[in-house]
């Protein structure tokens, strides 16, 4: 291996994997060179990080990996970088068969991702065109009936309807208690009524476990409400299921074994990566009508991209002539100025009717999402629904979990009901913004159990005890077990120790503790975790000094995880940082969608 990437890897600049990449592609060049190595060694560890490609003019003629473990890397200016990379034999532009693709502005891919994105560009384009088989026309009359009301939130869903019923592709993206679950509901039964005698099938998926048993729970309230509400779908399988994802990476269906539905709802899309979301496009048919429901200001997924946020970008006025078929639809008047093409299927919704009223809540959301880092702490200061309390030392973390989340847990382990003990679970909760450290969520969770071991709750070391709350970190479908479920141990009546779990149809289900897949103490969960998941109150602690993890969209996400109270324990300077710091996801689809590029200039 070259000696400059060995030595990065062992100061722990760059992963193993990107050192052994890099090394593969300079064995592999017709040209090598450092110029590839260094590339090759940082588009791998920027793709890691959650990117799709990597910026060459961001980085060029800079002094990389410069720290005392290491002795530094100029990169070349930009030029002279294209130059050799393009030349080195492993590196091609748009539309070649080479391990790196280096576009027109200075992006370089993977090619894999290379490929994601241009299909998912092309693909979504195509989509967002206005069905010619929908007259807006027709809709108004069912439209009307489905969503009657003249207040914001309702004139907003009907559009979100009409959006979704006119084109093949429909985005409907808002905050926690903006109606999405309810706007789909009566979109599906819209759907199904205007697809006359021949019967819509309708897929419906969510990236997570956790996601796709919420959708399914919302949408059987929501059924009851409806005419013919039986005949929405109750079965919500994740995305992997759907497509029948193996360990070796193929799948169940594909472009050659595609999906049989006529429309494809995923809800939770901002947990969509890139690839995953690749790989169902390709297995959906070309006719078939897509929905995504999600919030563009949560967390992305872990993996590369951000779609949703990026689909979103513009989003707020149509077209000229989208405007007017939104318009006849609805009977509503629709925000002109758009730019067309794929923002023609965005629908913003901006009223939420759970923090409706001016709540603490909500303006302390809202002014997270406007990075207005001052406005937050104002609104924390105020007390009420949401209070700060500052914190700086693991010492001070661990004598305040003692004293006051202790007491607060005490009652799981007095209840000998499970449905009480399970409704109880879900009224607090603890959110760490890191995983590991004093601050992290490991560290918090020994810290709650060691007071508890104190208080007497909990009696010697066995790992499974009466009132340990569990968090399920894999799937498994024959237990009907999702990663992200939280259940609880407690006896069954004839005492033998059980995990307790929510049923399919709200009564709490007991399986043997041994038979449960991964899973792990859940006093405290990661921000990351708890997406998809809500709770009575929320206590989200953040560590005493900045980190380059706590961004915008975690903080946000920690706080619409509440429905009533929010505590946050830490120092206003990592708050304030981590306010004015976005989840920047470096990628080439916004720039592809806003632009309204064909296949073939992609290719």
């Amino acid at each position: 291996m070259d000696a400059r990437l060995l030595a990065l890897q062992q100061a722990r600049a760059l992963r193993p994997l990107d050192a052994h990449f890099a090394d593969l592609l300079l064995r592999h060049a017709a040209k090598p060179s450092q110029q590839l190595a260094l590339a090759a060694a940082l588009v791998s560890r920027h793709t890691g990080e959650g990117h799709v490609c990597l910026p060459l003019d961001r980085f060029a003629g800079r002094t990389l990996f410069d720290d005392q473990s290491t002795q530094g890397w100029r990169a070349p200016a930009f030029a002279e970088w294209r130059e050799a990379l393009l030349g080195s034999g492993v590196v091609g532009e748009p539309g070649a068969s080479k391990p790196l693709i280096l576009d027109p502005a200075g992006r370089l891919y993977l090619h894999r991702l290379w490929r994601d994105e241009a299909e998912v560009a092309r693909d979504l384009i195509a989509r967002a065109a206005p069905r010619a088989d929908i007259d807006p026309a027709a809709v108004h009359g069912p439209l009307r009936q489905l969503f009657p009301g003249t207040d914001p939130g309702s004139i907003g869903q009907r559009r979100a309807a009409a959006v979704a019923a006119l084109r093949g592709l429909g985005i409907i993206c808002g905050g926690p208690g903006s109606g999405k679950t309810h706007t789909v509901a009566r979109l599906l039964a819209l759907l199904m009524a205007l697809s006359g005698q021949r019967p819509l099938r309708v897929a419906l998926a969510a990236p997570t476990g956790k996601a796709a048993q919420r959708l399914a729970e919302s949408l059987r309230k929501a059924a009851a409400t409806l005419p013919a509400g039986d005949r929405l779908p109750s079965s919500v399988p994740t995305l992997h299921r759907l497509l029948g994802l193996r360990p070796d990476g193929s799948a169940r269906h594909d472009a050659d074994h595609p999906l049989a539905c006529d429309l494809l709802l995923i809800d939770e899309a901002s947990m969509v990566d890139l690839p995953l979301l690749a790989r169902t496009l390709r297995a959906l048919p070309a006719t078939a009508r897509l929905i995504l429901l999600g919030d563009p200001n949560q967390l992305a997924s872990v993996e590369a991209g951000a779609v949703l946020g990026e689909l979103c970008v513009g989003a707020g006025g149509y077209s000229l002539n989208a405007a007017a078929r939104i318009e006849t639809a609805t009977g509503d008047p629709a925000p002109g100025g758009g730019p067309g093409g794929v923002t023609d299927a965005v629908v913003l919704l901006d009223h939420s009717y759970r923090f409706a009223g001016g709540g603490a809540i909500g303006r302390l959301a809202a002014a997270v999402n406007a990075g207005d880092a001052q406005g937050a702490l104002a609104v924390l200061r105020d007390g009420g629904d949401v209070q700060f309390d500052a914190l700086d030392t693991p010492t001070q973390l661990n004598a305040r979990l003692a004293t006051q989340i202790g007491p607060a847990l005490q009652a799981l382990f007095e209840m000998s009901d499970p449905a009480t003990a399970l409704a109880r679970l879900g009224e607090f909760q603890v959110l760490t913004a890191l995983r590991e450290g004093p601050f992290g969520v490991a560290g918090v969770n020994a810290a709650i159990e060691r007071a508890l071991h104190r208080r007497g709750l909990i009696r010697g070391q066995a790992a499974h005890y009466p009132g340990r709350p569990l968090l399920i970190g894999s799937n498994d479908y024959a237990l009907g077990l999702f990663n992200g479920d939280l259940g609880l141990l407690l006896p069954d009546p004839l005492g033998e120790l059980r995990a307790w779990f929510a049923g399919a149809e709200g009564g709490p289900r007991a399986l043997a503790p041994s038979r449960l897949p991964a899973h792990e103490s859940a006093y405290a969960l990661t921000v990351h975790k708890s997406q998809g998941s809500e709770f009575t109150r929320v206590l989200l602690i953040l560590p005493p000094q900045p980190n380059p993890l706590l961004t915008r969209e975690l903080i946000y996400t920690a706080l619409t995880r509440a429905r009533q109270g929010v505590t946050v324990w830490g120092s206003e300077a990592t708050l304030v940082a981590a306010i004015g710091r976005r989840l920047e996801r470096d990628s080439g689809l916004g720039d592809a969608l806003r632009m309204g590029l064909s296949a073939q200039a992609l290719m």
